[in-house]
């Protein structure tokens, strides 16, 4: 038996022991090495990440800790356990791999456990690292990721990534997400706290007339490019508080053109129109998401396509492209763009139009029947 402790029983450790120990440590699926808060002279140090001084290497087992220099090697790769059952041996198997995720319903309690503020607090503004490239590829000039309070970590579960702080209905922080930036996508993206209970928001999105619902930040940032207020939910479901928080505001729910998106934008429609909101589903056409339409049309062309929508948009803008929408027999998308028009009478008078561009429209079709 390889025992590399000083005192035999100080090295009679298991997988099991050090993550009851240490039940927020980070699981790091593919990589070599976990840390963990060190069973033997932990008790007294602060329970986060700078003070998890075990190092575990997981392809061997071995551990070492940086503290105290105690060594060992887990009880589940001793080579001379007496007489191992086939499934005790598959189970030892597995605890030797360790690349196994947290279960999907676990996920998020292992997120909130983790200490998002000081990660956040490590992290460094874009200016200079490789998140301006990487934003820059993705059509995101810099310096609006950087007024939407992007940042940038060089170690975010051990990955380089850019970073987006989501916060509550009182504007405080609660979670961030973190894009990986290494290429690889195993997973693409990582946050820590409880995302559930806030979101990512483009400056004045929650106080904003009219405001875009979307999935990723990346998604968000693309539509506020497009002079867009917007917010991701980091996911398809948002915080509870989101619907009161848009009472009687315009809303473009903009989530993603797939199963996932559709079926969120249809859970967020009653509760948004529930309390006073007037609402579109505006979905991606061309791509899967926002940021997809950005990277393959270039901005120019996503904020023509999008200018009825832009918060400096004009009269007359928004009244040619509902004109266009109406006779085109998309009498939603016309009614809405006009309802973002400020003054009443002028809105009513648009509104008045639009009515004569329908009624023309359709005799004209019973005509050509």
């Amino acid at each position: 038996m390889a025992i590399i402790a000083k005192d035999p029983a100080a090295s009679a450790l298991s997988l099991a022991d050090l993550e009851s120990y240490d039940s927020t440590a980070p699981r790091c699926s593919g990589k070599t090495e976990r840390r963990f808060l060190c069973i033997h002279c932990g008790d007294k140090k602060p329970r986060d990440r700078g003070h998890r001084s075990l190092a575990l290497n997981t392809r061997t087992g071995a551990w070492f800790c940086h503290r105290c220099s105690e060594k060992g090697l887990l009880k589940d790769f001793w080579t001379d356990r007496p007489m191992q059952t086939r499934q005790q041996k598959a189970r030892a198997a597995v605890a030797r791999a360790f690349a196994l995720p947290p279960k999907a319903d676990d996920t998020e309690k292992h997120e909130a456990a983790t200490d998002h503020g000081e990660m956040w607090r490590t992290s460094v503004l874009l200016n200079g690292t490789p998140g301006v490239s990487y934003l820059e590829s993705r059509g995101i000039p810099s310096d609006v990721a950087h007024e939407a309070g992007v940042r940038f970590s060089f170690d975010w579960y051990g990955r380089p990534a850019v970073l987006f702080p989501m916060y509550d209905r009182k504007g405080e922080m609660v979670a961030v997400n973190g894009r990986f930036v290494d290429g690889r996508d195993n997973p693409k993206t990582q946050t820590a706290g409880p995302k559930s209970l806030g979101l990512f928001a483009t400056p004045g999105a929650l106080s904003a007339p009219l405001v875009a619902i979307c999935e990723g930040p990346m998604d968000a940032l693309s539509l506020w490019l497009c002079g867009i207020a917007s917010v991701a939910l980091v996911g398809t479901s948002g915080p509870e508080w989101l619907p009161s928080a848009l009472a009687f505001r315009s809303v473009l729910i903009a989530t993603d053109a797939d199963l996932s998106g559709d079926e969120a934008a249809a859970k967020l429609l009653p509760a948004l129109t529930s309390r006073g909101a007037r609402t579109l589903r505006l979905r991606p056409c061309g791509g899967k998401d926002w940021s997809e339409l950005l990277e393959a049309r270039g901005a120019d062309a996503l904020r023509t396509h999008l200018a009825a929508f832009s918060e400096t948009a004009d009269e007359e803008t928004r009244f040619d492209v509902a004109w266009q929408l109406m006779q085109n027999g998309r009498a939603d998308f016309a009614h809405f763009i006009v309802s973002l028009v400020d003054d009443a009478f002028t809105r009513e008078m648009m509104r008045a139009g639009l009515s004569r561009a329908r009624r023309v429209a359709v005799s004209n079709s019973e005509c050509v029947a």
